[in-house]
């Protein structure tokens, strides 16, 4: 009797189980089909593209955790900066990509979007990309940093830490996207120097005074040959 009973517990915790797990896939979907497919696919299906997932550290989404950072602190011009945005909570490959990356310079021009590591378009933003990823833009004199922007749905759980909204053109926090619904979340990478590529030398190891010194000694000498004469 008491086997029977351990017996039937144990089918009422897995039926519970079953029962449990696929009512929160399927409001997961439901919360993609009701926001997401006026604009996209139907596939994949992703709850990556809300900002619950992408900016906050843990469930509770009461802090943001988004950061960027370069490989490097200093550069020259002409070399790739490698930028990697981390963020997020879920665990890697929990769901489809559908994170889309856009990188700013200091004064807000946008140097990269539509990347080989965040391809998109207009129906399945970044369909191979997820966080962390790493972007690449063209190091320029005078840069001293980049802002990284995650953008997503602009809707968050009710309550949760979300960035100041931005008013200035570029800056760290909240912005608004131009795609209906979609806000940037946009945060600032670490400071690094950029120097000017240094002049490319001559072959032969001597300088241009030393070849107009030579040139002068051949000039004189054959000018006392001449005179001597």
């Amino acid at each position: 009797m008491c086997g029977s009973r351990l017996s039937l517990s144990a089918l009422l915790l897995a039926l519970i189980g079953f029962a449990v797990v696929p009512s929160v896939s399927n409001a997961y979907q439901s919360y993609y089909g009701n926001i997401c497919l006026g604009c996209h696919t139907p596939a994949p299906v992703t709850c990556n593209g809300c900002h619950g997932h992408g900016t906050h550290g843990t469930s509770a989404k009461s802090a943001m955790n988004l950061a960027a950072t370069t490989d490097k602190t200093s550069y020259v011009v002409g070399d790739d900066i490698s930028v990697t945005l981390t963020g997020g909570y879920k665990p890697a490959g929990w769901v489809a990509g559908w994170v889309r990356v856009n990188v700013y310079a200091s004064n807000g021009t946008l140097l990269v979007s539509n990347s080989p590591e965040c391809p998109h378009n207009a129906t399945s933003y970044a369909a191979t990309c997820d966080l962390p990823v790493t972007l690449k833009a063209r190091a320029v004199a005078g840069m001293t940093n980049l802002y990284v922007g995650w953008m997503g749905h602009e809707n968050d759980t009710s309550g949760a830490s979300t960035g100041a909204a931005i008013t200035t053109a570029i800056g760290v926090g909240k912005r608004a996207a131009a795609q209906l619904q979609h806000i940037e979340e946009v945060v600032l990478t670490s400071t690094f120097s950029v120097a000017e590529a240094a002049p490319a030398s001559s072959s032969g190891g001597g300088g241009s005074f030393d070849w107009l010194l030579l040139s002068g000694l051949m000039g004189m000498s054959f000018l006392r040959r001449k005179a001597a004469r």
